[in-house]
């Protein structure tokens, strides 16, 4: 309780590289506004998130006040601290779900397609080419069972306005039991935040996915559609993100779903929703760390459009990582008694709750958790019948030197399950492998 201040001027300072406007556009307060410091501290909060500032060495960014003109104002000084932004990184990992791979990539969260170089000293230092709040990808991702290559550009805010803009293409290959799935593709991607967190996106996309050297024991489902089939889709997505952090939250929740509709070879209509909820449960200094609980879910349901049915590379498994633990990659499903093989449905549910505790600060961090879920044949089988359920307990390591990359080991054990099941107690993701 004091007397009412209103901010009369914002001013940066510490950047040399970052735009003034690319920094203004991600403040949450304005000139003429009545000083309000949880809008100061979700504004650092929202910085310190962009990525394109120093969060290793201290602060990255900090508003503090001066006094202005005026009785009842104050200035705000936005002071941030320059970081690297651009990253060249040669390495690999293993991931439950995608076996052993290797990765060559290079990402900046703070580019600028704008900033030509006036030389090639210019270039070579590092001064062109900067601070205009893009990011550009460039990644190859070879492995044994999986291999990745893909282009992204995308401009969080055109002409400072609300709108964003994204461009990407991949293509993508990957060994399956007895086929192999081989996906090439564009798209292009317009969002628009509407309210507080909410953004609204629609992307155009078009892919060729072919289904290659079939086995001749493999399901009918996927003897059916071996070749080539093109599928031009339209996305409508939706996102609200409360979540006090991208990296480790402790509180806030995030809840995005999607509508897809399909044609050409691939005449389908997909909807997604899926949310999570983060709670700080205990929180000790001393420990250096928050106890938190996480707890959430995923619905989806897929239908096609035309007499052919739903194609198997558009279709939902569960099990494995960010599914249900404690069970293998795709274990879980509509089966194929003939070929020994899950053929994936056109309904899915999966629920979780983890508990994380600090180890060593956030550096190690323990979990425990519970995840359950089901993929099903049909629309008709979104209840509770054929449900999976498992318990466990794993870590969360934070590598600074690999882009504060999250190593994550898990031990889920089933307790509810079925013969047909394949069956994984140890999921784990190292490196740069999601």
């Amino acid at each position: 309780e004091n007397e009412r201040f209103f901010i009369e001027k914002i001013i940066i300072s510490g950047n040399d590289k970052t735009k003034d406007n690319v920094i203004r556009r991600n403040l949450t307060f304005f000139p003429g506004e009545r000083l309000d410091t949880v809008k100061v501290k979700r504004s650092e909060q929202i910085l310190t998130g962009t990525g394109y500032f120093d969060s290793q060495s201290g602060a990255a960014s900090e508003i503090t006040y001066l006094p202005g003109t005026k009785y009842n104002t104050k200035d705000a000084i936005v002071n941030v601290k320059e970081g690297r932004t651009g990253m060249l990184r040669f390495g690999g990992g293993f991931g439950a779900n995608a076996g052993l791979f290797g990765d060559v990539s290079y990402t900046d969260k703070n580019f600028d397609i704008f900033d030509l170089p006036k030389d090639w000293k210019d270039f070579m230092s590092g001064n062109a080419f900067r601070g205009g709040g893009h990011t550009i990808t460039l990644r190859f991702s070879p492995g044994i069972q999986r291999t990745e290559g893909m282009f992204s550009f995308n401009n969080p805010a055109i002409f400072d306005s609300g709108y964003s803009l994204g461009l990407s293409a991949n293509i993508f290959r990957r060994g399956r039991e007895d086929y192999d799935e081989e996906r090439k593709g564009a798209k292009m991607s317009i969002g628009k935040t509407v309210l507080k967190g909410v953004r609204l996106g629609i992307t155009p996309n078009f892919e060729i996915i072919g289904i290659q050297n079939v086995d001749s024991n493999a399901p009918l489902v996927v003897q059916d559609i071996q070749g080539s089939s093109a599928k031009l889709s339209l996305e409508l997505t939706a996102m609200l993100d409360r979540r006090d952090s991208r990296m480790l939250p402790s509180r806030g929740y995030q809840v995005s779903s999607s509508l897809e509709f399909s044609g050409l070879d691939v005449d389908i209509i997909k909807f997604l929703i899926k949310g999570k909820k983060y709670k700080t449960v205990f929180n000790f200094p001393d420990w250096r760390g928050k106890h938190v609980l996480s707890y959430g879910g995923t619905l989806g349901i897929i239908e096609s459009t035309s007499d052919e049915g739903v194609p198997i590379f558009e279709r939902f498994f569960a099990g494995g990582a960010n599914s249900i633990r404690g069970f293998a990659f795709r274990g879980v499903g509509p089966y194929d008694v003939p070929s020994n093989e899950h053929v994936g449905g056109k309904s899915m549910l999966l629920a979780s709750a983890e508990y994380t505790m600090p180890v060593y600060g956030d550096m190690l961090r323990g979990a425990f958790f519970v995840d359950a879920g089901k993929a099903d044949t049909d629309l008709n089988d979104v209840n509770l019948s054929n449900f999976r359920a498992t318990i466990g307990f794993g870590f969360r390591a934070k590598v600074p030197f690999m882009g504060n990359s999250v190593v994550a080991i898990d031990f889920g054990f089933p307790v509810i399950r079925k013969d047909s099941d394949d069956e994984q107690a140890i999921t784990f993701n190292f490196g740069g492998g999601r």
